[in-house]
């Protein structure tokens, strides 16, 4: 049998982002590796590769960490959902926080910057917005199992609500509502009723609201909204003591979030929003909650920068999605010269990419912060605070 084929027993150094952890081995040099927490030794199988790097599964942990613990779900490791229930919590921050650490260091070339100030909230029934699959032949409703497009059969999630719990225990009435949605049925917990699409009749509705702070959003059982209950508030309300000026740009702004709790320190906001339905909720948004200084646009950002709207802007809010930013939008918001750029991420190495080229264009880091969105996986919230020097 081939050396690379034979299973051996490796020792995770560090946990990485995509929930995985790093290993070292003499002839095979650094391997990622499935199914050990950091400082744990198992028995591992190699799988493949991932990015050019031996991936290996854990058959057996013969060296267990102090913070692995029974993970508190009988789904666990067959529904592919909560990667990391297995480490206790405290851990599970002090990897993201070592996650992130790494990213900016490793890939951003950037060692000097602020601790990160820590968000985090209680670790299970955060998850307001779900998506239940279902599979009519097997009539199996839940979620996927883990790298498999195969339903796994669940009646209770510790993430979610206690709402979304009770609809998700009822497999006959979410199958007859959802037997014509071939992705199944996506819900929000609004806190005052529960949205879905398809709706379940006598159950939920097709719209509702959803209270952050002050501020009130209209959304569909499919709209895309923030999934943690308890911290989208903190999330969207840091910086707001340091944010104001003239005009503020809120790019990647989805419905208007950060435009409501940034924008009343403005004289004027613009929002650009891809998704043209996405945009036109932030105009309702915007006028629900008598925000008369915002503009939302449903273009892109690459687009927005070749338009004439692209003019002075004190500060940019950039909230993009894991691939982060496109090179001509980096080169945008820099040929904009803002005093201020607040990047959210939800992936910390593009996030740390991205800040590697404007710390080289004269920005320094201002504030950080990590906020733990979702809490039991390895998907993690960043924002960083970034002023021109």
């Amino acid at each position: 049998m081939p050396i690379d084929q034979i299973s051996r027993e490796l020792t995770a150094e560090k946990m990485l982002y995509g929930g995985f952890a790093m290993a070292r081995t003499e002839d095979l040099g650094i391997v990622f590796v499935d199914g050990l927490i950091a400082g744990e030794t198992g028995r591992c199988v190699p799988v493949g590769k991932q990015g050019g790097i031996p991936y290996f599964e854990t058959e057996e942990v013969l060296t267990k960490s102090e913070f692995r613990r029974e993970a508190p779900c009988v789904h666990y490791g067959i529904c592919g959902g909560c990667s990391w229930l297995h480490i206790a919590y405290e851990e599970q921050i002090r990897a993201k926080e070592s996650i992130f650490a790494d990213a900016m260091k490793r890939i951003g070339k950037i060692s000097i910057y602020p601790k990160p100030e820590l968000f985090t909230a209680e670790e299970f029934g955060y998850r307001c917005r779900a998506q239940f699959k279902v599979d009519l032949v097997s009539e199996n409703v839940g979620f996927f199992k883990a790298k498999s497009n195969d339903v796994e059969s669940i009646t209770q999630c510790p993430l979610l609500t206690e709402k979304l719990n009770e609809i998700l225990a009822d497999h006959e009435s979410v199958r007859d509502a959802a037997i014509n949605s071939k992705r199944g049925m996506m819900l929000i917990d609004t806190g005052n009723g529960v949205a879905s699409d398809p709706v379940m009749a006598g159950v939920t509705k097709h719209d509702g609201v959803i209270n952050v702070g002050e501020f009130r959003f209209k959304v569909e059982g499919d709209s895309f909204f923030q999934s943690n209950r308890f911290l989208t508030e903190a999330m969207a309300n840091w910086c707001c003591d340091r944010l104001c000026g003239n005009r503020l740009l809120d790019l990647f702004g989805g419905v208007g979030l950060f435009s409501l709790f940034h924008g009343k320190r403005f004289k004027e906001t613009v929002l650009v929003e891809l998704s043209v339905a996405m945009a036109d909720k932030a105009k309702e948004g915007f006028r629900d909650n008598g925000f008369t200084t915002g503009t939302a646009l449903g273009m892109s950002s690459e687009s927005f920068f070749h338009s004439a709207k692209a003019r002075e802007f004190d500060t940019v809010i950039v909230d993009p999605p894991r691939t982060g930013l496109s090179k001509e939008v980096r080169k945008g918001v820099i040929d904009l010269q803002p005093q201020m750029i607040l990047y959210i991420s939800c992936n910390p190495t593009t996030m740390a990419r991205d800040l590697g080229v404007w710390v080289t264009k004269g920005y320094r880091i201002e504030r950080t912060a990590l906020f733990d969105l979702y809490p039991n996986t390895w998907h993690m919230e960043a924002g960083v605070l970034l002023v021109r020097e």
